[in-house]
């Protein structure tokens, strides 16, 4: 049962495992395993080299059984099904089909035995009156407003992105689809930069920039499909479908998730802990709070305005777990449903009559009445492979008058790269053999171990890779943790983390001795609004904003401090300091948006990026100061790193490795910068995606080998017709099947 990626010791992942299920299965259809050798050297090579005995499979195996069963065995890893959860849905989808066909023969064979036997009519006559009581118990329990005609044709389409286009990353959702299924909107960046909102016609065949909407996130359109509205740079606005102006609707921190009412009211969740869900009219006005968690609660969002305006659908964060609640606007009353059943995060209600959300990397659907808040059956797999946040959230739309589906495709976001090493003068060669999602690497002081970020579409985890033996370690596990910094001896890493609930700096001991603790306490991070902005009052220092996040770059050389920048609600940062166990001190605070703070190896300067010029460049100051700054860069530059001995500082411009040589004086003094190498990166965008050997000589960078390969949406028409189907058929199984049911009226009659 051994995997070829086992079998040559590559890396491995969940797939392995579905080759063992196949494994499995083979022998059970065939009674014979599917690479059984006489010695184990001959079975190695058997799983390497030959393909199982497909005619030993019986003749009366469905193709569709064999279908899966040879995908489960595909010896490459990456043409296998990635998912258990696949070969779940497809044995589903087969049996699906054999109890309809089981039905129809039934149906016809007990037709013929009526005309001959009339006694049993009235079985039959009972088992329709009982068919048709519980056909009008489903259609009681799901009398919202029904979906396009389940015969409608289903139909799957992909949407590339043009080249250079990323789709925004992190909590906000990044695409919106229009009521009526007409307009599709998402929030992309361009070769790295801010985000901006794009509007694609289905019927058209490219997208348009959305002008003055630098920043901007979590679209969401009016019930007309006339309006966009938008969060960027401290506002919630709007914008006209047909052009103009972006219009300020109110001041907000960041905004998560919305939702516009057919009132023109709109209900929105920020990311601020324990902020609760806020209203204001679409026109314009000044939002008032209209749910405040418990103490028990973390967080409110994903609030929905169900039909007819009166109720909002959201979800509540109690622990690791998000339960739903049901919101009555007119006396701002919620209780929880559910009988306090967790579900994933970001369940949507459709007008079928059901809930969506993500669960496993994939949408899965339940019925569910708002009324009565049941949750009493299990969700029902569907198809769609959909790409969730690092907080949990999955990432799709859908129009409700339309019964459209949209959604990133789980797996665009997160490319698997290859830990490069590359000389000064260009030459590259692969670190270590095995790929993933790496980002942001940092090499231990004695430069044998590496930090790295490793992604995947579930989220992000730390790991501590051994050099000289290519073999790593789990760091972190839980929420999302990203961003590691050495501390100055080695024992210490710092990192960024959503475990234990909001945005966090964190560090921990090497060796795991103890729990991760936070550098931050949570009374440092104000969760008041809307004034959430640093204040400067009389004799006091200005407080992190609390809506976060903040994003540790690098301890000063004593290990007494570490420098970390925060994302202000405007999408600006600033920069800011902290010693454990003291409260944090501002560094430079400025409308410009200042970032990625290097302290040099003796620790008198720091290093960063300011766009204060109107554009990116790298500045050094002394530190603590106060003093001068100077211009490093003289065309642009981003990621600056110092080398361990102090004589260079490093940075990027654009796909340029640039150095500049320090003098050790008393005032800072460095030389015209010259260009070491020009490499395709992958950029990172809150921290450096490379760094230097401890001896100044190579550079360590993740790469995708597929190069800027561009992202993809997915869309599905007439999706609410597969989604009916699906969990009709799902809860036939669970009432129990109809010919068993038929078949015990029958012998209570005879």
């Amino acid at each position: 049962y051994m995997s070829p990626e086992q079998a040559t010791g590559r890396l491995l992942d969940k797939r392995t495992d579905i080759w063992a299920f196949g494994c499995v299965l083979y022998e059970m259809l065939t009674g014979r395993k599917a690479f059984a050798s006489e010695t184990v050297s001959d079975t190695l090579g058997a799983i390497l080299n030959r393909e199982p005995d497909w005619p030993a499979l019986p003749g009366t195996i469905p193709s569709a059984i064999r279908r899966v069963l040879q995908r489960c065995l595909q010896k490459d890893a990456k043409n296998r099904l990635h998912d258990i959860a696949d070969v779940r849905i497809e044995i589903d989808e087969f049996s699906r089909e054999t109890v309809t066909s089981a039905v129809e023969s039934r149906a016809i064979e007990g037709a013929r035995r009526a005309r001959t036997k009339p006694r049993r009519v009235w079985a039959l006559v009972a088992a329709a009156v009982v068919l048709l009581t519980l056909g009008a118990a489903a259609g009681v329990m799901w009398r919202s407003a029904r979906a396009p005609s389940p015969r409608s044709p289903l139909a799957r389409l992909a949407i590339p992105l043009p080249a250079g286009q990323a789709l925004e990353r992190g909590r906000f959702p990044p695409v919106a689809l229009s009521p009526d299924g007409k307009l599709l909107v998402y929030a992309a960046a361009v070769d790295g930069g801010r985000t901006n909102l794009y509007l694609r016609p289905l019927d058209e065949l490219t997208a348009r920039h959305i002008a003055a909407t630098e920043g901007a996130n979590s679209p969401f359109f009016s019930p007309d499909g006339r309006w966009v509205a938008f969060y960027a740079n401290g506002l919630l606005k709007k914008v006209s479908v047909a052009g103009g102006v972006p219009l300020t609707i109110c001041e907000a921190p960041p905004v998560w998730s919305a939702t516009w009412g057919e009132d023109q009211s709109i209900v929105f969740a920020t990311t601020l802990p324990s902020s609760g869900l806020w209203l204001v009219p679409a026109n314009g006005g000044e939002p008032v709070q209209i749910t405040k968690p418990k103490p028990d609660e973390a967080q409110h969002g994903y609030p929905q305005l169900l039909p007819g305006g009166t109720q909002v659908l959201f979800s509540v964060r109690r622990g690791n777990g998000w339960q739903l609640a049901l919101l009555g606007l007119k006396g701002r009353d919620w209780r929880l449903l559910g009988n306090g059943r967790a579900i994933g995060e970001g369940a949507q209600y459709l007008p079928t009559g059901h809930l969506v959300y993500a669960q496993s990397g994939g949408l899965v659907a339940t019925p569910f009445d708002p009324s009565s808040g049941k949750l009493d059956q299990p969700p029902v797999p569907l198809h769609e492979r959909v790409e969730t946040s690092r907080f949990g959230g999955a990432y799709f739309a859908f129009a409700a008058s339309a019964g459209t589906l949209v959604y990133v495709p789980a797996g665009t976001a997160v490319a698997e790269r290859t830990l490069l090493r590359a000389d000064r003068d260009g030459r590259v060669a692969p670190l270590i053999a095995a790929r993933a999602g790496y980002e942001h690497p940092a090499l231990s002081p004695d430069g044998r171990k590496l930090a790295v970020m490793i992604s995947s579409v579930t989220g992000s985890d730390i790991w501590i890779i051994e050099l000289e033996r290519a073999t790593r370690i789990r760091f972190t596990a839980g929420g999302a943790s990203a961003f590691p910094v050495w501390g100055p001896d080695g024992s210490r890493v710092a990192f960024q983390s959503t475990a234990p609930g909001p945005w966090n700096l964190f560090w921990k001991p090497l060796d795991g001795s103890t729990e991760p603790q936070p550098l931050l306490r949570a009374s440092e991070a104000s969760s008041s609004w809307p004034n959430t902005g640093a204040n400067l009052l009389p004799g006091t220092l200005p407080t992190l904003s609390g809506a976060g996040p903040q994003f540790p770059v690098s301890w000063a050389p004593d290990g007494s401090t570490l420098a970390f920048h925060e994302r202000k609600p405007s999408g600006e940062r600033d920069i800011w300091v902290v010693s454990p166990g003291n409260d944090p001190v501002p560094f430079l605070l400025t409308p410009f948006d200042e970032r990625l703070p290097r302290f040099s190896p003796d620790g008198k300067w720091l290093a960063y990026v300011s766009d204060e010029s109107g554009r990116d460049d790298v500045y050094v100051q002394p530190f603590p100061g106060p003093g001068p700054k100077w211009l490093v860069s003289t065309e642009g530059g981003i990621d600056p790193v110092w080398s361990r001995d102090g004589r260079e500082l490093f940075y990027r411009q654009g796909d340029q490795m640039m150095a500049v040589s320090v003098a050790p004086k008393v005032e800072f003094s460095a030389s015209h910068p010259r260009r070491l190498f020009e490499l395709r990166f992958d950029a990172g965008y809150n921290g450096p995606n490379y760094d230097v050997s401890p001896d100044g000589k190579w550079f360590v960078m993740p790469r995708s080998d597929q190069g800027m390969v561009p992202g993809e949406l997915h869309l599905v028409l007439n999706w609410f017709g597969e989604v009916t189907a699906r969990a009709e058929a799902a809860n036939a199984a669970y009432l129990g099947s109809a010919p068993a049911g038929l078949a015990a009226l029958g012998k209570r009659e005879r």
